[in-house]
């Protein structure tokens, strides 16, 4: 299902994934290595496996870590940010932007380079980057 959305929202193609074990838990989506699923794992308490893809609540949004890891695959809704677009986005700010891309989240790149995931809204990329990992100028 993840997958899917992945392909849908991203144009991301499915068999990206096809390499990696993708478990639903909690209205969490983790993702690991095909090889995770077959170690033998018995005895251990394992609290996650993996890195988690995305959160489902009222709509999915992925990660930021799972946006630099996959968001180079990613044909449509992204947005490339120029150097002031960026910097804001790193303090934390929302952007106005010019974009032909659809409302809801997505993939922004610096540099061609995908840094983050954002909440695109008409014009306007809400900020939704962890403020543990925003600057502090």
């Amino acid at each position: 299902m993840i997958e899917e959305y992945f392909r849908k929202r991203f144009g991301i193609p499915k068999n990206i994934f096809s390499r990696y074990w993708i478990l639903e838990k909690k209205k969490r989506y983790w993702i690991a290595s095909e090889d995770v699923k077959r170690a033998d794992l018995r005895g251990l308490r394992i609290e996650v496996i993996g890195m988690l893809l995305a959160r489902k609540n009222r709509e999915i949004k992925p990660t930021t870590d799972a946006v630099q890891v996959f968001g180079r695959f990613a044909k449509k809704n992204r947005i490339e940010l120029d150097e002031k677009q960026f910097h804001d986005l790193l303090r934390g700010l929302d952007i106005q932007v010019k974009a032909k891309a659809e409302d809801g989240y997505v993939i922004l790149f610096f540099k061609q380079a995908p840094v983050a995931v954002g909440l695109y809204r008409q014009g306007r990329i809400k900020n939704v980057i962890p403020k543990a990992r925003r600057l502090k100028l």
